[in-house]
């Protein structure tokens, strides 16, 4: 239990310095002024395309910080439903394609996530003349949530989260029917559909009520590796701690390379001793009044581990 609470003790304190939690992995830069989007081929979009292309479009206006980006459905081979392909054009702008809607929104999320990873990490992806295709490797890519009440009050930030990761369905429990249809109609233009089941093994989030969404930081590491592997089901753990890290904290190498491999560790007492030894490296990254506040609760907490 002590480790358990070091362990917390220590995201909690990362996260004051940073933010509540509240927008979990998606603390975007703003984009001033707005990003240029341009969209092609969407003449004969249905009402629920066209609500997902708004939705793709402001994220990327508000967020993207790089070359302008053209958004095009299009219904050539080899984009199947929701994959998506990013390609450089020349030096002067990137172009994302894809056979619906969804896919469109799942490519500008990539974009924002390789942003936030590193500016140039886009641009190296992809030089001039390549292009990069992902495409989800299931499905139904499915979240089970405990409250729907929950989800409710903060309905637009949840429908946000769960796109950039690529799921695809929320699964509640037995709730009612108004609650059901509201959140239904919340979540459909992030291509997220609703279904009711009774406590399903899909993979279970524990809401809380608490600002965070989870009732402490880490086990926000395990929501997002959760919902990237239904994606990506052989995504590396050192990728997804990587990816964690970069956008929820900070995206400073040294910062995301040393809290990724404590982060990795198995749990023990080797464990606990190296988040304390890392939080004390990590100084400069961190507030000094909370730095040295929570030094001193880890130290005590260890010197009661070690009696």
């Amino acid at each position: 239990m002590r480790r358990v609470l070091l362990a917390l003790t220590i995201w909690q304190a990362i996260a004051a310095t940073a933010d509540d939690g509240r927008r979990l992995w998606l603390r975007l830069p703003a984009a001033d002024p707005p990003a240029v989007v341009n969209v092609s081929g969407v003449e004969q979009a249905t009402a629920d395309n066209q609500a997902t292309l708004r939705v793709a479009v402001g994220e990327l206006r508000a967020h993207w910080q790089g070359l302008p980006v053209a958004l095009r459905l299009t219904d050539e081979p080899g984009l199947g439903h929701d994959a998506f392909r990013i390609t450089k054009v020349e030096e002067d702008s990137f172009c994302i394609s894809a056979s619906s809607a969804m896919g469109l929104l799942y490519g500008a999320y990539f974009m924002l996530r390789a942003q936030t990873m590193g500016d140039g990490c886009l641009c190296q992806t992809l030089p001039p003349t390549r292009e990069l295709t992902e495409s989800p490797r299931n499905a139904k890519r499915s979240f089970a949530v405990s409250k729907a009440a929950l989800l409710l009050k903060r309905s637009t930030a949840f429908a946000r989260a769960m796109c950039s990761l690529g799921v695809n369905e929320v699964v509640l429990p037995p709730t009612n029917n108004k609650k059901v249809a509201a959140l239904t109609d919340s979540l459909r233009p992030y291509g997220i559909a609703v279904r009711l089941g009774d406590d399903p093994q899909a993979t279970p989030l524990r809401l809380t009520s608490d600002a965070n969404w989870t009732g402490d930081h880490l086990l926000q590491f395990d929501w997002y590796a959760a919902g990237r592997r239904l994606w990506q089901p052989d995504v590396a753990d050192q990728r997804l701690a990587y990816e964690w890290l970069s956008q929820t904290f900070n995206d400073n190498p040294h910062f995301v390379i040393t809290m990724r491999d404590v982060l990795l560790l198995p749990p023990g007492r080797e464990r606990s001793e190296r988040l304390l030894e890392t939080w004390e490296q990590m100084e400069s990254f961190i507030d000094n009044e909370v730095y040295d506040e929570v030094r001193g609760q880890l130290q005590g907490l260890l010197e009661e581990e070690n009696q």
